[in-house]
């Protein structure tokens, strides 16, 4: 409100004093990388929601992540820590019925826990017609069986076992096939060796790009301490840990922890 005073044109201005003061807080200088969650203070420019990038394969991540139509194409997700769950991705904008939210490529490929007999290189159902000639196991054929994925891990480990998969036709489970994929895992040491590196410890500024890649996989949860001790955990015990370690000779190269949580 405005008056005079002693006849002189003076304007006063009279404040409220219900009435509030708006102050601008800055986004933070600092934050958690969207992926890693390691500390940086790079921020996605794009973004309403404060998203951080500790390094330029994560922003390339981020930025060229997402699948959004009117020139939207960061990833509109962010991983996030909670308590009871674990990692989990949360939505940093709101992501429209039918966009492509997550693309990428495997970083190895392995046959299902309980599976019936299957060329493991391309994954068809095996018929026994052939078998690789250096662990015997049931293959599509001689390129199959030299297929890298296959020669580089499983074959190598299980040349000696000599193992004998015999029941093509009634579609049952072997268990030799139980400890393939976590076997393809374990060999990511010395076929990624810097990867492995990565995961004995917690910094990831220095990384390369193929390393902090490679870092994604190592912290996979493997919520060994929510499994029961059923006989589903007895089973991987002797199918899988006490097999590759114990029969196979792995226990000077890998320890219990180290194939259970793969």
């Amino acid at each position: 409100m405005t008056g005079t005073s002693g006849g002189a044109a003076e304007s006063v201005m009279r404040i409220s004093p219900n009435i509030c003061r708006i102050s601008v807080c800055p986004a933070p200088s600092q934050g958690k990388c969207f992926l890693c969650l390691a500390e940086c203070e790079t921020r996605c420019d794009r973004c309403d929601d404060d998203v951080y990038f500790c390094c330029d394969a994560h922003g390339d991540l981020h930025r060229g992540g997402g699948g959004g139509s009117g020139g939207i194409d960061c990833a509109p997700f962010r991983v996030s820590h909670r308590d009871g769950v674990g990692r989990c991705l949360v939505a940093t904008r709101d992501v429209p019925a039918g966009e492509l939210v997550f693309v990428e490529s495997p970083l190895l490929v392995g046959p299902m826990h309980d599976t019936r007999p299957v060329c493991l290189s391309c994954f068809r159902p095996a018929d026994g017609s052939f078998s690789c000639p250096r662990c015997s196991l049931p293959m599509c054929g001689a390129r199959c069986a030299g297929d890298e994925a296959h020669a580089g891990a499983e074959c190598a480990v299980l040349a000696g076992a000599r193992v004998a998969v015999g029941d093509f036709d009634s579609g049952a489970s072997h268990p030799v096939y139980q400890c393939v994929t976590p076997l393809r895992c374990l060999v990511l040491r010395e076929r990624r060796p810097d990867g492995w590196r990565a995961m004995q410890v917690r910094g990831v500024h220095s990384f390369t790009g193929e390393e902090k890649k490679s870092l994604i996989f190592q912290q996979m949860m493997d919520h060994l301490s929510d499994k029961p001790r059923d006989l589903n955990w007895e089973m991987v015990q002797n199918n899988v840990v006490k097999y590759l370690l114990e029969n196979r000779g792995l226990r000077d190269k890998y320890t219990e922890e180290e194939v259970w949580s793969r």
